[in-house]
């Protein structure tokens, strides 16, 4: 079983929490959530932790031992997006990004 830690904690993490706990194949455990709003720290979604903002990544993924990390915001936008994946793929997790509904109806995302 692989560690992951996530990246938001909004609806599409929540979702992706209890279906992730949920499913027979359980190849992979989030371990912690890390976002940038602070009403949200230290709260849990399907006892997983919010434990940090972005800025403390590095020492999660120590700290969770994790090797991989699902970026899960997906309604955020274009340039911070892409701001926050340059940090996530400078480190030595496998990243996956939670598609936007947008791109799925559009067809660019299958």
């Amino acid at each position: 079983m692989k560690d992951l830690i996530i990246i938001g904690a909004g609806n599409a993490a929540i979702k992706l929490v209890k279906d992730m706990l949920n499913a027979s194949d359980h190849s992979y455990l989030p371990v912690a959530l890390l976002d940038d709003d602070p009403r949200k720290l230290n709260k849990q979604i399907n006892n997983i932790k919010i434990v940090a903002k972005l800025d403390k990544l590095n020492s999660m993924i120590i700290k969770y031992n994790a090797d991989h990390i699902i970026f899960a915001i997906p309604s955020i936008n274009k340039d911070k997006k892409q701001r926050i994946l340059k940090l996530l793929k400078a480190t030595e997790c496998t990243i996956s990004t939670l598609p936007a509904l947008t791109d799925i109806m559009s067809g660019q995302i299958f």
